[in-house]
């Protein structure tokens, strides 16, 4: 499995942001950078207080 990292700021204080994993269901890491924008883009429909500055695809930590 991969995790999706979203890097998030609150769109109310732009100063105050957050990491965000989201298990990804991918079989390997070309998988997830294939589909991270599609799942970034559901993740912000859910959280529409945020806005994401960056987002990227890695191994979970253990």
């Amino acid at each position: 499995m991969v995790e999706l990292v979203v890097l998030a700021c609150l769109i109310a204080k732009p100063s105050y942001c957050q990491g965000f994993n989201i298990p990804f269901q991918a079989t390997n890491m070309n998988q997830c950078v294939w589909q991270a924008q599609i799942h970034a883009a559901e993740w912000s429909a859910g959280h529409p207080g945020w806005l994401i500055r960056k987002f990227t695809c890695r191994l979970p930590s253990a």
